[in-house]
């Protein structure tokens, strides 16, 4: 816990520890912004306004993923941890959580939830069950937006190498993008022998994926009649999301 005190707050003595871990209890519920708030008064010494005042100036999205990753590193160097995995490996799904009160208006409606607005919380859980990375998302986003979000901004000592999703995880952009920065990337996907891939070569030379072929890419574009390969432009972006 010292690790993640120093990123959240430095107390001085062990009223002002209390005090940081009392606001980072209310923060999810942000009772310490009520006059009457249960946490502050069972913590001797604080008021909640004092609790207000530590979350304003030292609870932010940043020192909470510091914190995160200080958590992570502990829980991944922890000796009982390899019995579950070696944190090579992960997946990422997203809850959905109802919006209410003051957050009802910023909320999303996803009819597969029901008419209720909402947010999901999009969360990469390692295979020693360590939640590394979270992010708040819209209800109706699709899951593969925020992928590589996870394997990519994480603070965490992890080295991930195969990334597991359900179907909204995946699209063809992630696939591509997953291979071009070195993960494996290997969703469950609903519906696979619908799907269909196109090759890059002639069809013979992928005779065990023949029922699943549609088709051959087009890998040489016309334009102003000179003839180029497609693939420079796929290669450029692939370190886009490194920036």
């Amino acid at each position: 816990m010292d690790g993640v005190q120093r990123t959240l707050y430095a107390p001085k003595d062990g009223a002002a520890l209390r005090r940081s871990y009392a606001t980072a209890n209310c923060n999810p519920c942000r009772c310490h912004q009520s006059r009457h708030c249960e946490k502050a008064e069972a913590c001797p010494g604080t008021t909640a306004r004092k609790l207000d005042w530590l979350a304003s100036l030292y609870v932010r999205d940043e020192t909470y993923a510091k914190a995160l990753a200080e958590l992570v590193k502990h829980h991944h160097r922890h000796a009982f941890a390899e019995h579950w995995g070696e944190g090579k490996t992960a997946s990422s799904d997203g809850q959905r959580f109802r919006a209410g009160g003051r957050g009802e208006a910023t909320g999303q409606v996803n009819l597969r939830y029901g008419n209720e607005p909402g947010v999901l919380f999009y969360t990469h859980i390692s295979d020693q069950y360590t939640p590394f990375y979270s992010k708040v998302i819209a209800a109706n986003a699709r899951d593969a937006t925020y992928v590589l979000d996870g394997l990519l901004y994480h603070e965490s000592d992890l080295r991930i190498e195969e990334h597991y999703t359900d179907t909204a995880g995946f699209t063809d952009h992630v696939f591509a993008l997953c291979h071009l920065l070195g993960f494996r990337f290997a969703p469950r996907i609903r519906d696979l022998a619908d799907k269909r891939l196109y090759v890059p070569n002639p069809h013979r030379e992928y005779a065990a994926l023949a029922p699943l072929v549609g088709g051959r890419l087009q890998l040489k574009l016309k334009h102003g009649g000179r003839k180029f390969f497609a693939w420079p432009p796929r290669f450029a972006m692939a370190p886009s999301p490194l920036r």
